[in-house]
C-alpha cells in the first residue's frame, strides 16, 4: 500500500524500530486522535468547505442520511473515515489520500511512531463475525480471505456483534491483533449467502473488491434500510447489479 511504504520510509530516515506489540496497545488508544489530527490539517490546507463537499459526495454514493435516523452517527463516522483513509485528492499535482498527503508531508515531524503505526495499517473490507466475546471478536475479512482477533479500546464494548453478522468499515492491524474504526455498516443477515456468492463471482474478474465496489454495498444496506419489507437479497441484487 503506498501509505505503508511511506510509513517504512519514514521509520527507515528516522532510524526508529517499534515493537509491534507496544505500538499495538498505544496505537489503539490514540486512533481517533490521530483522524482527528489529519482532518484538521487538511481543512487547513484544502479549505472549511473541503469536508463537507467530500461527505456530501459520499453520501451521495453510499446513502445521505439526517441526523433523526438510528445510525446516522456510526454512518457519518463511517464516511469520514472513507474522505481521511480512502478517497484520493490531488495536492500540488499528486494524487494520494489524505493520510498519504499527511505521512509524505510531515516526514520528519512524525517522531512518535508508535501512534501512527497502527492508524497506518488500516484495512477497508467487508467482515463476519466468527467468535465473540466481551474483550475481543474474531471476524474473516470476506474479501481478502483472512481472520483477524478485533480487541476493544478504552470505553468500547463489542458486545452488540452477533455471530455471522457482516459488517463492512475500517478495521487497524498490528500483528495478529485488531481495532475497529468509529463507522461501520451493519448488512441483514439474510444477505450472508447472496454477499458470500456475489463477492466470489467478482474477486474471480476482478483482483480485489475496490471503493466503488464498497460504495456500492453501503448504498444496497441504507436503501434496504428504507424499505425492509422488502426482501433484502433483492434489494442488494438490485444495487449490486451495476458493480458485477
Amino acid at each position: 500500500m503506498v501509505l505503508e511504504s511511506v510509513l517504512n520510509k519514514v521509520k527507515s530516515s528516522m532510524g526508529f524500530s517499534i515493537n509491534s506489540q507496544s505500538a499495538s496497545k498505544e496505537g489503539a488508544e490514540d486512533l481517533d486522535t490521530c483522524l482527528e489530527i489529519v482532518v484538521n490539517w487538511a481543512a487547513s490546507i484544502l479549505g472549511k468547505n473541503y469536508f463537507d463537499e467530500t461527505m456530501e459526495k459520499l453520501a451521495l454514493k453510499c446513502g445521505k442520511c439526517f441526523p433523526e435516523d438510528d445510525f446516522y452517527q456510526i454512518r457519518m463516522s463511517y464516511y469520514l473515515e472513507i474522505a481521511v483513509l480512502a478517497h484520493f485528492v490531488e495536492i500540488k499535482s499528486v494524487k494520494l489520500t489524505l493520510v498519504s498527503h499527511y505521512f509524505a508531508i510531515h516526514t520528519s515531524e512524525l517522531k512518535v511512531l508508535a501512534k501512527w503505526s497502527l492508524f497506518a495499517s488500516s484495512r477497508h473490507s467487508l467482515f463476519q463475525v466468527l467468535r465473540t466475546s466481551p474483550s475481543k471478536i474474531i471476524v474473516k475479512d470476506i474479501c481478502y480471505n483472512a481472520k483477524h482477533t478485533i480487541y476493544t479500546k478504552s470505553g468500547e464494548t463489542l458486545k452488540y456483534f452477533e455471530k455471522d453478522s457482516i459488517f463492512q468499515g475500517f478495521i487497524f492491524l498490528s500483528g495478529h491483533s485488531a481495532y475497529m474504526g468509529q463507522g461501520m455498516i451493519f448488512h441483514p443477515k439474510t444477505t450472508n449467502k447472496f454477499l458470500h456468492k456475489f463477492i466470489r463471482q467478482r474477486l474471480q474478474v476482478n483482483e480485489n473488491i475496490d471503493l466503488e465496489f464498497l460504495q456500492q454495498l453501503a448504498l444496497a444496506q441504507f436503501r434496504f434500510s428504507k424499505m425492509q419489507h422488502v426482501d433484502a437479497a433483492q434489494v442488494y441484487e438490485k444495487y449490486l447489479s451495476s458493480a458485477k
